[in-house]
């Protein structure tokens, strides 16, 4: 009796626990793919918001500190869900807005392993290079991604920027045509033609260029770069005329391109253009550069000594 009734629970047991056993795997996989999907939203939450530091740090009004907030915040995001490339993307960018561009290369190359067929990583990738001034690096970068996909046309103004600054103005000329021709009212491209055609000693066709830019819109560093012109060719109502509408457009902050102009999608909100990373004027050197003298040497002096803080 007693030995039929302990065979009976040792069965039972045995029963159960061969059960549980076999539950075991697919409730341990449930449990990490709730983790994933936890961890997953929590970078995707913490990446939103560090977006929206970026819009308080680089818009026209600036928050003090928000692009620090802003790579703290994405880097949780990328602790958070290490497997997340749109993190890791954005990190890339801000690191570049704050001038550290070896962080921001090694960030921008852990999201392109995650996620190759990205058109804005390697857009990014090449805007890193050009910012540390490796411009060949930067165009072996652009030509690769038009190999890939020949329609992303912002990046022959990405490349006519790096001929530029490689002095071979025929190439790039040729590549901000090329930006024009599938895109009529790039702005980026006729603004990028006129430096180029400045940089080349050609101020007629800069002229040129330059007023396009400004007809397709106001783009202050646009209205510096014809005020620069017109200052080289010695008019100087003009000069003073662009730099005083510099002076009021700028008067509450810098104002950059939005970043949806130069090929990131819109849930990039904010505002930068790295093509001014090397531009040394100001509306203040460009007044200095037009005051009547001997006249106003005082104002000149003090605008001039304003213009290179600005520069600094």
């Amino acid at each position: 009796m007693w030995s039929h009734i302990k065979n009976h629970f040792l069965g039972a047991a045995t029963a159960a626990l061969l059960l549980s056993s076999s539950q075991a795997p697919g409730a341990i996989a449930q449990a990490q793919h709730w983790d994933n999907v936890s961890a997953h939203a929590k970078a995707e939450a913490l990446h939103s918001k560090a977006l929206n530091y970026l819009i308080l740090a680089t818009n026209t009004i600036k928050q003090p500190g928000a692009l620090d907030q802003a790579i703290t915040t994405l880097l949780d995001a990328t602790n958070a869900d290490p497997t997340d490339p749109a993190p890791l993307a954005t990190l890339g960018l801000a690191l570049d807005i704050k001038g550290r561009y070896q962080e921001a290369l090694d960030a921008l190359k852990r999201a392109y392993d995650l996620s190759p067929s990205n058109n804005e990583t390697v857009l990014a990738i090449a805007v890193t290079h050009y910012l540390n001034h490796d411009y060949a690096k930067a165009i072996d970068t652009l030509n690769r991604l038009l190999q890939h996909d020949p329609n992303i046309a912002v990046a022959y103004g990405y490349a006519g920027f790096c001929y530029m600054r490689l002095g071979e103005f025929d190439k790039a000329n040729d590549a901000f045509h090329h930006l024009i021709s599938v895109q009529p009212s790039s702005q980026i491209a006729y603004h990028g033609m006129a430096l180029n055609s400045l940089l080349a000693g050609d101020t007629v066709q800069a002229r040129a260029s330059a007023e396009h830019a400004l007809s397709i819109s106001k783009y202050p560093a646009t209205m510096l770069l014809l005020g620069e012109i017109d200052a080289l060719e010695g008019f100087n109502a003009g000069a003073k005329g662009l730099a005083d509408q510099y002076s009021r457009a700028t008067r509450k902050g810098i104002i950059q391109r939005p970043m949806t102009s130069i090929g990131f999608a819109k849930s990039h909100d904010f505002h930068w253009d790295p093509f001014l990373a090397d531009t040394f004027t100001n509306g203040y050197l460009i007044q200095a550069g037009s005051v009547d003298l001997p006249k106003q040497a005082g104002r000149q002096r003090s605008l001039a000594r304003q213009g290179k803080q600005l520069c600094t």
